[in-house]
């Protein structure tokens, strides 16, 4: 009798030793099989024939690589004793043998690289799982080595939510490893059963992914098969609801210093349904093809559905490198738009759009889970807990009280000298002051009026344009910089110091309840602190942040017109950038695609203008309040030019962290859709100065 695992549908099948070579279809899914010899992979291959047009269209969310028990279902008879004959002789009636000095009582499962064997540890007297590469296969030094990686990946980890290694061992030429027997079931069963999973429950499920993968991408690890077959849901004692077990590192490497090549040329490892489109051109991968296949287990509880189909490998593989999922709400209204925001995120096609790290992904799940997946410990407190908080409490405010007296009697009478200081100063003319700081820690400084020359000489266009050539997508930005005119700024004004920093937006958001439209201006790419500029953040966005800064701090604040930016930028100079026409020299004073390791950069990184103006050449690009008209330049008004008052594009101005020394020009502008969100693109803001001059 030879037995295996259908490799569409990962049914056990058994067929007796006569149809060994020979072709048949499977009764669960259709598929025209060839049957295995005894001696050939226990997983057999397709043949290039198509399917009964009755047949169901096989199932890719299944594994290509399969190497634990929840994969491929079998009975303990599966591997027949020809498999077992690397185990020592038995001792006890019963036991089917020894493996090193672990009792093998069972076998729990087989797949297409080994077996998981129920065993014990006759010194400790505890069940424990026993996973055996099959000996054919152990046969060949490259898979071996990957076995053992799996355990030395696995065992270098200590993390409740990756099923820990406790041995590794070698019987008969057979390696093998000892973990906990885990008690529960496999993701993927339980979605069998339920299709799609609350809401709550998928939440709680995704955030302990997360972090064990953040646990392994610290030490240095990738997963790369990240799939509801390789999650394990057990309940342990005192622990609210389900707790996840990350299983089967077989396919686990070291993310940087190892070896990639391990398996045979043009073969995809992983399971198609769930892997990066990264992973499955066979490119180059890090941490974050993990992040995408969290995306797709996360799209398949809340959604019960793939969020890549296809009739067969390849139109799965072209799926996953053109299609765009399904949009959540359209198959789960019940799933909060944050969420599905993330989840579309972790999907991107592109690595550098998904979050910034599996603990960011953590964090931003555990924002998500609603109070009533919360563990009862950590929303309810006992009687006696209330009783003395509310005690706290009290005393808490009886001192709060006291104290406001005592500052009141001591601060009263400075109070007073104060004010009658400042009502005798208010009888003085007072001017702009140099500097200005407001309540969200933003420094502007005053920008006096003047004239400067704006745009660029004909001669500086067509140096640019031999650069770039024809049809390139700079052409018709660069073209637009002319004819170069003198333009004066009548009135001065104040121009925020830096861009609008992370932390700035962030404290926009959470006070006035914005909806930036996605998550990305939260994880961009890169580990992003508060002092970061923000970016992902549309033309739209900078205005509403305008609106609300103006709200909450009684003045009026905007974005800058194009003519103030390069008013700006360029602080009295009149050559390509403000410091000179040398463009070695902008590395000390923009990040741009040769110094900034393609991400951005805190603010006030590198050095300032002559008018201690920061990254006005680089780091990210800006919105500018203007219209964009290519032709504008040629009536542009002299004073004050207010932009464009037709055309469907906002500009845009400055280089950023992408582009290079070109871009990066004091004159240089670019148009975008109002409504575009991109990871190099922010603002930074105007304070306007009310007529007469008095400061705001």
């Amino acid at each position: 009798m030879i037995v295996f695992a259908c490799p569409s549908c990962n049914h056990k099948l058994s067929v007796t030793d006569e149809f060994a070579g020979k072709s048949g279809a499977c009764p669960h899914c259709k598929m025209v099989l060839l049957f295995p010899t005894p001696a050939s992979a226990a997983v057999p291959e397709r043949i290039l024939s198509p399917a009964p047009s009755s047949a169901n269209p096989p199932s890719l969310a299944e594994p290509m690589t399969t190497a634990w028990p929840g994969d491929t279902p079998s009975s303990p008879d599966v591997s027949g004793a020809a498999k077992l004959d690397f185990l020592s002789p038995a001792q006890k009636p019963d036991e089917m043998g020894r493996l090193g000095p672990y009792r093998v009582l069972k076998v729990l499962g087989a797949g297409g690289m080994g077996m998981v064997l129920l065993g014990e540890d006759p010194t400790l007297k505890r069940p424990v799982a026993l996973k055996v590469m099959r000996p054919d296969i152990a046969k060949d030094n490259t898979a071996r080595q990957r076995f053992l990686r799996e355990a030395q990946a696995t065992a270098a980890i200590d993390h409740h939510h990756i099923v820990p290694i406790h041995h590794v061992g070698e019987e008969n030429g057979v390696p093998f490893i000892e973990m906990p027997l885990l008690k529960g079931e496999p993701l993927d069963t339980r979605l069998k059963r339920e299709n799609r999973l609350p809401i709550a429950e998928a939440i709680l499920i995704g955030k302990q992914i997360a972090e064990g993968l953040a646990e392994a991408h610290k030490n240095g690890l990738i997963h790369r098969d990240i799939k509801p077959a390789n999650i394990w849901l057990s309940g342990e004692a005192g622990a609210p609801g389900v707790v996840v077990k990350i299983v089967d590192f077989g396919l686990a490497r070291a993310i940087v210093g190892e070896d990639v090549h391990l398996t045979q040329t043009g073969t995809i490892v992983g399971t198609p349904a769930y892997m990066a489109p990264e992973q499955a051109k066979s490119e180059k991968v890090d941490f974050r093809c993990d992040l995408f296949s969290l995306g797709a287990v996360l799209y398949r509880m809340l959604t019960g559905e793939l969020p890549f189909k296809g009739h067969d490998t390849m139109a799965l593989l072209m799926a996953l490198a053109m299609d765009t999922p399904q949009p959540i709400a359209s198959l789960n209204p019940e799933v909060p738009p944050a969420l599905a925001d993330l989840v579309m995120q972790l999907l991107l096609k592109e690595p550098s759009g998904r979050p910034a790290s599996a603990k960011a992904v953590a964090e931003m799940l555990g924002d998500m889970i609603p109070m009533g997946a919360r563990s009862v410990g950590a929303r309810r407190a006992s009687k006696w807990e209330r009783r003395h908080l509310l005690g706290r409490r009290a005393w808490i405010a009886v001192a709060g009280v006291v104290l406001a007296f005592l500052l009141v009697l001591i601060l009263l009478p400075l109070l007073s000298r104060k004010q009658g200081v400042a009502k005798r100063e208010d009888d003085k003319p007072r001017g702009p002051a140099p500097v200005i700081t407001n309540t969200l820690g933003m420094k502007l400084l005053y920008i006096r009026p003047g004239k400067f020359m704006m745009g660029s000489s004909q001669a500086e266009i067509d140096a640019a344009l031999k650069l770039v050539g024809k049809g390139s997508w700079e052409e018709g930005c660069i073209k637009s910089e002319g004819p170069q005119h003198e333009v004066e700024i009548t009135r001065g004004f104040y121009m925020g110091e830096t861009e609008v920093t992370f932390g700035q937006f962030r404290q926009f958001v959470d006070e006035a309840k914005y909806n930036v439209g996605d998550d990305r201006w939260k994880k961009p790419g890169w580990e992003q602190t508060d002092n970061h500029p923000v970016v992902f953040v549309d033309w739209n966005n900078a205005v509403a942040f305008c609106r609300w800064l103006s709200k909450k701090q009684g003045k009026k604040y905007r974005l800058p017109s194009e003519a103030e930016w390069e008013y700006s930028c360029r602080a009295g100079s009149k050559t390509r950038y403000s410091f000179g026409d040398n463009e070695g020299d902008l590395l000390g004073y923009a990040w741009i695609n040769t110094n900034s390791q393609w991400k951005a950069h805190p603010v006030k990184g590198l050095d300032a203008n002559a008018w201690k103006l920061y990254d006005m050449h680089g780091n990210i690009r800006e919105w500018c309040r203007d219209v964009y008209d290519a032709n504008y330049y040629k009536s542009s008004p002299l004073k004050d030019p207010p932009g464009s008052s037709a055309g469907g594009q906002r500009v845009v101005r400055g280089g950023s962290w992408n582009h290079a020394p070109l871009h990066c020009r004091s004159a240089f502008r670019d148009r975008s859709p109002p409504g575009r969100r991109d990871h190099y693109i922010g603002f930074r803001v105007v304070l306007v100065v009310p007529a007469g001059g008095v400061v705001p």
